[in-house]
């Protein structure tokens, strides 16, 4: 690989690592409605697409979603569909309009952007659970929540957006640099799921053959619709899960997080599917037997995705994934896709976590919130941290290399 060409594929490899800590942090904040997030992620997407283009920005996109799931135990879940669809869209739209914007086709801000690209980004999640998951118009009683958030969330991040995309052409920004990166341990940084029990059965099955498994799976559930054949499944998966150490406390933490998401799948199709066999009448509701078979299945169809993304949480190691993922990857060649870039990108961006995340921790300690009172001084606070960490990121891929290359020789 050229030296140019390596060190494009190291920036682009930090940034997935940069936008897949505040990602995997920001997972950790309470909120009350599904599919509603702060999306400090899609900051690092947005000023990706200004600096480096659209193409990265994408694969950016893309790839950190990949690597959060990993960590956060949701790969091929229901919600890294929802996550990873939504995000390639948003990208997609805010690309077109910074086109267009450059072009001077029309008069859009950074701002206006990223608003839009919010706006689209839960527009896809919500469309996306009602067709994939929950068959239910009820679910749309979230909307005018969601483009209040999308709104909302996508004027702030758009707003730290283009204070940091105006800071990084400055060059008295290069001073902000930090001088010294510590990384942490990866298990000091994030603790992942994976249990290293000796007495789990599915460890010695190799990753790009679980990942096959639950991809095929996790299509026939979306394709079938019949509650014995989900039954079967889900019987299937206890068995598996019934010999796997660790697995039944994760599955408990995967419900609980998801908790809003099954009782919207459950109680909207019970409560308010018509039906001819009526349970109960109470004021206007009347749910009916119907609703109650509906609901159930489409329960069910979450926890089986939820189990089956668990399982191959608890059992590969996230670097198995990493590796695994890129020999199914391989398939692409035929569409003209590096599979060994990509392969690179994630390894990079793996061995990139800690010391992402400690250059993270040392600015979270370094700010002083109390003078964040408002609004007003929350955003330059958050800006300065993005332009720093972004630019501690670029400064990480020395050290990435060399520890890619010890790690693969």
């Amino acid at each position: 690989m050229e030296e140019k060409q390596w060190q494009k594929t190291q920036r682009i490899a930090v940034l997935v690592a940069v936008s897949c800590v505040l990602q995997v942090s920001e997972s950790f904040i309470p909120h009350p409605i599904p599919g509603l997030r702060l999306g400090l992620a899609n900051i690092i997407t947005l000023v990706a697409l200004v600096n480096v283009g659209f193409g990265h920005a994408l694969e950016i996109a893309i790839l950190r979603t990949f690597l959060s799931s990993f960590i956060m135990g949701t790969f091929l879940s229901f919600s890294f569909i929802l996550s990873i669809s939504a995000s390639c869209v948003s990208t997609i739209v805010m690309g077109i309009l910074y086109s267009l914007a450059r072009s001077r086709k029309c008069a859009l801000s950074i701002i206006g952007i990223s608003i839009l690209g919010a706006l689209s980004h839960n527009i896809i999640q919500l469309f996306l659970a009602y067709v994939l998951f929950i068959h239910h118009p009820g679910i749309f009683v979230f909307l005018p929540w969601l483009l209040i958030g999308g709104v909302f969330m996508g004027w702030i991040n758009g707003m730290i957006a283009a204070r940091v995309c105006s800071a990084l052409g400055s060059q008295p920004v290069k001073e902000r640099v930090l001088a010294v990166i510590r990384p942490l341990p990866l298990e000091g940084v994030f603790r992942t799921p994976f249990n290293r029990a000796s007495g789990n059965p599915s460890r010695h099955i190799s990753a790009e053959v679980k990942i096959i498994c639950l991809f095929l799976i996790s299509t026939s559930v979306l394709v079938f619709h019949d509650f014995r054949f989900y039954a079967l499944l889900f019987l299937s998966l206890a068995a598996l899960s019934l010999v796997s150490s660790g697995y039944f406390k994760f599955l408990c933490t995967r419900v609980y997080r998801c908790a809003g998401m099954l009782l919207a799948a459950l109680l909207l199709p019970f409560l308010f599917s018509p039906g001819a066999d009526v349970l109960f009448s109470y004021f206007w509701l009347r749910p009916t037997y119907q609703g109650l078979q509906a609901g159930l299945l489409m329960a069910m169809r979450l926890i089986i995705f939820i189990m089956g993304s668990s399982l191959l949480t608890v059992s590969t190691p996230p670097q198995e994934l990493t590796r695994g993922l890129s020999r199914v990857l391989s398939v692409l060649k035929c569409f003209g896709v590096s599979s060994q870039r990509i392969a690179t990108i994630i390894s990079l961006s793996w061995m990139s976590l800690p010391a992402c995340s400690s250059v993270f921790k040392g600015m979270l300690s370094g700010i002083d919130f109390k003078k964040a009172k408002n609004l007003r001084n929350l955003i330059p606070l958050v800006s300065e941290l993005i332009i720093v960490f972004y630019l501690n990121a670029e400064n990480i891929s020395s050290m990435s290399q060399k520890e890619f290359i010890a790690v693969e020789h």
